[in-house]
C-alpha cells in the first residue's frame, strides 16, 4: 500500500562539495508492506541545467551503469521530473521525525541543512529512480491526459539490483579508490597500504595529496598538504585564517601544527553500513582539492 501527499514547495538539497541543488517537490509517498514502512519516496522538478548537473556528477547516486533500457540519460531541454528513494539504511531515523507523506513534507522543507538531521538535505541519502518529462500531445489528443518520457535506474528495480550485487563480489573501499584513480590516470604511489599519496596542480598551485582509508571503521579522508612550511612567525596569522575559513565550509577543516608550522586541508566520510563508490569518492575528492586550490593565494599573501 502507497499512501500519497501531493504539494507544490521549494526543496533545496545539497551535495558533498557543498553545493546547493534547487528543486520543486511535487509529491511525497510512504509504502507500507505487512504493516511496516518499505520505502519513502519523493518527486521532485529541477530545471534541465540542474539535471545536467546531476547527470554528470552522479548525484543521488546515479552512475552510468545504473541506466536501464541502453538510455545514456539524454533529455530534452526542458523541466525534469525525479523520483528518488530514501536509503533504507535511513529509514528509520527519518521515521523518528516524521510518519505521514504530509509531516515528512513539512519536516524536509523546513528542515536547516546545517542543523543535526540535515544529511537528510544531502543527494547522497537518496537513490534517484526515475527521470521523466512532459511531452506536448499532438492537437487531436489534447485534454486526454499527459504523454511522459524518460528513463529508469536500477535503483528502480530492486529486486534485478540484488540479483546483480549477489553476483559480483563487493568491492573494498581501497579497491574502489584504486580503480578510480587509475581509471582517471591519476598517478599515485602507496606510502603504505592504508594511506596513497598523489600530486596535484591546481590553478593556483601544485602540492602534495594524501588519501587515507580506514577499512575497519569505513572510513576514507583526502588531504591536501600546503607545499611549503608556514614560518612560525606567522602560524597564529595563518590559524586565525583558517579558522575563519573553517567557519564557512560545508565539509572538511583546515588544520596546522603551530609546533612544526605543516598545514593541510582535511575532507572524510564515515560511511557506517554503506559502500563507498566512485562517485561519492570522486565528490569528497574534487571537494577537497578545490577548497585548497581556492585558499592557496591568501595563505600565500600572510606569509609573503
Amino acid at each position: 500500500m502507497k499512501e500519497k501527499y501531493r504539494t507544490e514547495q521549494p526543496l533545496v538539497f545539497h551535495t558533498l562539495r557543498g553545493e546547493r541543488l534547487a528543486s520543486s517537490l511535487g509529491c511525497v509517498a510512504v509504502e507500507e508492506e505487512n504493516s511496516a514502512i518499505s520505502a519513502y519516496e519523493l518527486e521532485v522538478n529541477v530545471d534541465y541545467p540542474t539535471y545536467q548537473t546531476i547527470k554528470h556528477q552522479g548525484l543521488f547516486n546515479l552512475l552510468v551503469d545504473q541506466l536501464l533500457f541502453d538510455s545514456d540519460g539524454s533529455l530534452e531541454e526542458q523541466n525534469v521530473t525525479i523520483n528518488l528513494r530514501l536509503k533504507p539504511n535511513l529509514q528509520q531515523d527519518l521515521l523518528q521525525q516524521a510518519s505521514t507523506p504530509e509531516t515528512i513534507s513539512d519536516y524536509l522543507t523546513q528542515l536547516d541543512a546545517n542543523s543535526e538531521q540535515g544529511f537528510f538535505l544531502s543527494t547522497e541519502s537518496w537513490l534517484a529512480t526515475e527521470f521523466t518529462q512532459v511531452q506536448s500531445l499532438p492537437p487531436e489528443l489534447e485534454g486526454a491526459g499527459e504523454l511522459k518520457t524518460g528513463y529508469q535506474t536500477l535503483w528502480a528495480k530492486p529486486d534485478y539490483f540484488k540479483q546483480q550485487l549477489a553476483s559480483t563480489a563487493p568491492m573494498s573501499m581501497r579497491g574502489t579508490i584504486l580503480r578510480y584513480l587509475e581509471d582517471n590516470n591519476i598517478a599515485y604511489e602507496q606510502v603504505n597500504n592504508g594511506i596513497l599519496r598523489f600530486q596535484f596542480r591546481g590553478e593556483n598551485g601544485e602540492w602534495t595529496g594524501l588519501i587515507k582509508i580506514d577499512e575497519a571503521n569505513n572510513q576514507c579522508a583526502v588531504y591536501s598538504a600546503f607545499p611549503d612550511l608556514i614560518p612560525q612567525e606567522w602560524r597564529k596569522a595563518c590559524a586565525v585564517l583558517l579558522a575563519n575559513a573553517n567557519y564557512d565550509l560545508d565539509i572538511g577543516n583546515f588544520e596546522i601544527d603551530l609546533e612544526d608550522g605543516d598545514l593541510r586541508y582535511r575532507a572524510s566520510l564515515a560511511l557506517g553500513e554503506d559502500s563507498l563508490t566512485p562517485s561519492l569518492f570522486e565528490q569528497l575528492l574534487v571537494a577537497n582539492l578545490e577548497v585548497m586550490d581556492k585558499y592557496l593565494p591568501q595563505i600565500r599573501r600572510i606569509i609573503s
